[in-house]
């Protein structure tokens, strides 16, 4: 990369940059270094104390070096249209799609939670408590139907009502496809 280029791409990176407080511009630089894949250039260094964050909670959850996001090619762009971060933690705040039926809706609504706790602990781990208050906050609950709907998740989620739900491989798989098939 020529100079120029090099000061373009700073100039950029700082106008983007310009009005996040101190945390917030740490956090985004290391998201980024993140899921370009460069975890060793001192990214975990810009949450110290001398780059504005006390805490590593503070981090976004996909600031985490996730080999999985990274594999699944999913941009904290694309993750933010559906997931709000705060404090390490990640909450779906919307739907991808457009004038999906309830029964999609409701499937891919157990996808994002499992994708969100995924995010957020690292193990994909989600009460369907959770699931079930986003369905009625998404206006998908389909009370008579909705356990026969989770079964047509069949391999993407493993659990039970009572015991929670975990989403396994091939539903990341599909929650990350979801995300980049309506971003």
């Amino acid at each position: 990369m020529s100079e120029n280029e090099l000061a373009l791409a700073a100039t950029n990176v700082m106008r983007v940059l310009e009005p996040l407080a101190v945390d917030e511009r740490a956090r985004v630089i290391r998201a980024a270094l993140t899921l370009l894949g460069d975890v060793s250039s001192g990214a975990s260094n810009l949450g110290s104390p001398a780059h504005g964050s006390t805490s590593s909670s503070d981090r976004p959850a996909a600031a985490e070096p996730d080999l999985r996001m990274r594999r699944l090619g999913l941009s904290v762009e694309q993750l933010e249209n559906y997931l709000h971060f705060e404090n390490g933690d990640a909450t779906p705040i919307g739907l991808p799609g457009n004038a999906q039926s309830k029964r999609e809706q409701t499937k891919n609504t157990y996808l994002l939670a499992g994708l969100a706790a995924a995010l957020s602990g690292g193990d994909g781990k989600f009460s369907d408590s959770e699931a079930r208050s986003l369905c009625v906050q998404f206006g998908c609950f389909d009370s008579p139907n909705h356990v026969r709907i989770l079964k047509t998740l069949g391999n993407k989620l493993t659990g039970s009502k009572d015991a929670g739900w975990k989403l396994t491989s091939p539903g990341l798989n599909a929650a990350a496809a979801l995300i980049k098939n309506h971003s």
